[in-house]
């Protein structure tokens, strides 16, 4: 049967109501069992048959005890214990190791009293490494001072010669202990997890490992303080968090450890890292939470334990409480939530999701897969108590899968393959969608009865199940009935079409669909992606009132869609009926439709408005401490409409503060479409100031990383080839300029609809080479086109069309029909003041352009207003370089003196 950690299993077949209760029995301090037994039942045989268990557990202990003492001794008797040491008097044995023993010790030199721990190395002949160890502890506790470690106060040697140190006294008890014993439910539990994780993230900043995590060195006083004791096997780390060159100290015969609370490297006996404290940790908080061993099995049999550390993975706590009813774990379950405050039924539901994940992610079996850091965990398990997202992930089917497949890489058919890692992105996103998106709906499910709530729970698992099954065999060929080979398109189809199978839960139903339109849009499949949200929004709005929230999800999630498919007018309008419907007091949910709401004003060209949207977005977050994640986004949509503005300077410290949030993230890394955006926005800002060599070398990283994440022809990676157009351009190489909005153009117009409004982008960009090349009649031909498209997508009031309408007037006057060409550019110019303002660059752009076309038209008068009026604009905005401000002062001296 399993044992918990840091006991010994007894291992007898019991029965379950034995069994349950001698695991409960154990995990009480040997003084108040019998006190506890009395409580626990009121059957006189059963709490007779648990005292024989106890008694007989406590036996074996005891000889297992001095036969270790034998293996360790050898034939030398024990050496006589000191009375003292140093001015301490010792009391009595409080505990004792394999090397040493801790007494009570009272401070009677007349100086000052008070009580204290000593510890004292035993002498053996020949343990020299011990003596090395026992000093590295001393040196290691010397190096610590937290409120949450216990303190070194003095150190030295007996007058028998016998080292020792003396440490602060702690008046406490195990951590799972004094949980157990007060009771706590899980939200304190995690508050005193918390002050454990302080304590070793200051240790590991001081470049110590503890290596032996476990209820028995982490102790709490009366007052529910934490003290972090035993460093005796700790490690010193180099400066990169690795262990230190081996000495005599780590190669001390086995490996120092203690089996049941060891990571898998230690097992291996391969490096330790505060990795290693990590998973302990995870281990810790596993049977916080749930009252067992994250193991299953005979723990007392070394083998298995091994095989359990290193091969099975745990499973979620949630699920180790035992099922309602299971008879074999029942009494246990209803027990330990007991202790927890709380029933099994509530405890199941607590552990499920968040914690469920925190647990998995630290107790990862590979080192570089868990928690990077103590500061990490930590941070998600104040994220959850704040009922925030955390950061964690769990494994996906698709991960799982693809080690199965490395596993076993003959027999698996492909289509099989291909179904696993479909259906499962679609899951774990229906289910990260299900946990953010719920949690109002969630708290208030919490106060029904328990078995409603798993009854609910259990129907809903149980649809999505049968509608995975159900995908995973359409693409079998042993249950597919064309035998056909599917593509992932097809798979993902199919999952639209049986999508009808859940119409007796529309909310259900619709946040499939929602899911599936996240999927086709990431595959740059937009406009099937509208039609699929749209579906999700009308079933919600045949139910209305009953899913408020799943209803304004699906109407940001299809403001997104429409945005991303140039119909910007209209996801505009469905953001604004989204926040018309969200609670004042839903803050994160209004936070991100602001954010989508302002960038959608930025494509339309309402900068300030973006501005604002974006702020008041970014202070929520902010407010809310939702993290770097949700900070980088506001951030960098922010800069986006400041660099509209002309602000490029505000507008690149945005920018770079975002990208280095999500270099940062590990979540998201430099390959994430979101890190190669805010490279790309960085670039667009470098080239803004001029500095294009530096633009140019960013946006390359940039669009590497972005074709191998989304592919060669993906949607995402136009804008970074557009803009990298922009900066060869700027650098004088029209033929590069011209290769990248080649292929822009081409990636658009096979992958949006007719129409599109960047394709008009595209096809402005390629009248300028035109227009440079001389080849007039391309040229207008491009730029109707694109000012065709512009003006059906935007209207004639937008910062776009004024842009097309001024490279219009480029034309015009190359042609020499200079009327059209002045209505042209004072239209733009109007557009322009009207909706930058006059300190943005494009207004200065246009003034000067009059000045080119005046002159190309023989009106030096007209052309020296609009210089004047350029001179003054840049005096008035502080703008221009300075050798552009000479070269206008330089062209009004000459007009001048054409003039007189």
């Amino acid at each position: 049967m399993p044992a918990r950690p840091g006991s010994e299993g007894i291992g007898d077949a019991l029965a379950p109501e034995v069994e349950a209760l001698l695991m409960s029995s154990l995990d009480s301090p040997p003084e108040s069992r019998d006190e506890y037994l009395a409580q626990a039942t009121d059957d006189p045989e059963l709490r007779s048959r648990v005292r024989e268990l106890l008694a007989a557990h406590a036996r074996g202990e005891r000889s297992l005890r001095r036969l270790a003492q034998r293996i360790g001794a050898g034939s030398e008797p024990s050496p006589t214990t000191p009375e003292r040491a140093g001015p301490y008097r010792l009391i009595r044995e409080l505990g004792r190791g394999g090397m040493s023993v801790v007494y009570l010790g009272q401070r009677d030199d007349g100086l000052f009293e008070h009580q204290v721990a000593v510890k004292l190395l035993v002498p053996r002949p020949g343990n020299d490494a011990l003596l090395k160890r026992f000093e590295a502890e001393r040196q290691l506790l010397a190096r610590l001072g937290h409120a949450h470690i216990a303190r070194l106060l003095d150190g030295g040697r007996t007058e028998e010669g016998w080292p020792y140190f003396v440490m602060e006294l702690v008046d406490g008890v195990p951590i799972d202990q004094y949980c157990d014993d007060q009771r706590l439910n899980i939200e304190q539990r995690l508050g005193l997890f918390l002050q454990v994780l302080d304590a070793v993230q200051y240790a590991h900043r001081n470049l110590v490992v503890h290596r032996d995590l476990k209820p028995s060195n982490i102790l709490v006083s009366p007052a529910g303080e934490v003290k972090l004791l035993d460093f005796g096997i700790a490690k010193l780390l180099d400066e990169d968090g690795l262990e230190a060159r081996p000495t005599e100290l780590t190669g001390l015969g086995g490996r120092p450890m203690t089996p049941a609370w060891a990571s898998p490297e230690q097992v291996l006996g391969q490096a330790v890292t505060t990795a290693s404290d990590v998973y302990a940790l995870g281990a810790l908080l596993y049977v916080l939470l749930c009252g067992r061993s994250p193991y299953q099995g005979p723990l007392d049999e070394p083998e298995s334990l091994r095989r359990a550390i290193l091969e099975t993975p745990p499973l979620p706590p949630s699920r180790r409480l035992g099922d309602l009813g299971d008879g074999h774990e029942t009494i246990a379950a209803e027990v330990l939530a007991e202790r927890r405050s709380t029933r099994p039924a509530r405890l199941r539901q607590q552990l499920q999701g968040d914690l469920d994940v925190i647990c998995a992610v630290a107790l990862r079996k590979t080192p570089e897969r868990r928690y990077a850091t103590v500061e990490q965990l930590a941070t998600d398990i104040e994220r959850h108590r704040a009922r925030l997202p955390i950061r964690a992930r769990p494994d996906t089917l698709g991960y799982r899968f693809g080690k199965l497949v490395r596993r076993h890489p003959v027999g698996l058919p492909s289509a099989l393959a291909m179904a696993l890692i479909v259906a499962a992105a679609v899951f774990v996103h229906t289910e990260r969608l299900e946990a953010e998106r719920n949690r109002a709906e969630i708290e208030a499910a919490r106060a029904e009865a328990a078995a409603e709530s798993a009854v609910r729970q259990a129907t809903r698992a149980g649809l999505i199940s049968d509608y995975l099954v159900g995908l995973f065999r359409a693409a079998d060929p042993h249950f597919a009935s064309d035998h056909a080979t599917l593509t992932a398109m097809d798979l993902i189809e199919r999952g639209v079409e049986r999508t009808h199978e859940l119409a007796d839960t529309p909310d259900l139903q619709a946040n499939m669909l929602v899911t599936l339109g996240y999927v086709y849009r990431n595959l740059g499949e937009n406009t099937r992606a509208v039609e699929l949200i749209q579906s999700a929004v009308d079933i919600l709005a045949a139910h209305p009132g009953e899913f408020a929230g799943e209803h304004i999800d699906a109407l940001n999630a299809l403001g997104l869609a429409l945005a991303e498919n140039g119909a910007h007018h209209d996801a505009a309008e469905h953001y604004r009926l989204a926040l018309a419907e969200v609670a004042l007091d839903d803050e994160t949910r209004r936070a991100s439709i602001l954010n989508n709401l302002a960038a959608t004003l930025n494509a339309l060209g309402d900068y300030e408005g973006a501005e604002a949207a974006h702020r008041e977005g970014l202070a929520i977050r902010l407010r809310l401490e939702m993290g770097d994640y949700e900070e980088a986004l506001s951030r960098n949509n922010l800069g986006a409409a400041l660099w509209r503005q002309g602000r490029i300077e505000e507008a690149l410290e945005e920018f770079e503060r975002a990208l280095e949030l999500r270099l940062n993230d590990p979540d998201l890394g430099p390959e994430h479409p979101y890190t190669t955006t805010s490279m790309g926005n960085v670039a667009a800002s470098l080239m803004a100031l001029g500095r294009l060599e530096e633009s140019y070398a960013i946006y390359t990283e940039a669009l590497r990383l972005r074709r191998s994440a989304l592919g060669e022809d993906h949607p995402r990676i136009v804008p970074l080839l557009h803009m990298m157009g922009r900066v060869r351009w700027g650098l004088d190489d029209v033929d590069g300029a011209e290769r990248y909005w080649t292929e822009a153009l081409a990636i658009r117009q096979a992958r949006l609809p007719p129409g599109h409004a960047s394709i008009g982008a595209s096809l402005n960009a390629l009248a300028r080479v035109a227009l440079h090349r001389g080849d007039l009649e391309h040229a207008e031909s491009l730029l109707l086109e694109a000012l065709e498209i512009k003006r059906a997508a935007y209207g004639d009031d937008h910062p776009g069309v004024a842009d097309l309408r001024a490279n219009m007037a480029r034309l015009r006057e190359r042609q020499e029909r200079f009327d059209e060409a002045r209505d042209l550019l004072a239209a733009a110019l109007t557009v322009r003041l009207e909706r930058l303002g006059v300190e943005h660059p494009a207004v200065l752009e246009t003034k000067r352009q009059f000045v080119d076309l005046e002159l190309a038209a023989g009106n030096r008068a007209a052309a020296l207003d609009w210089s004047h009026q350029a001179l003054g604009l840049m005096g008035a905005n502080n703008t221009g370089e300075e050798s552009e401000l000479l070269e206008l002062q330089q062209q009004i001296s000459e007009l001048t003196a054409s003039l007189r």
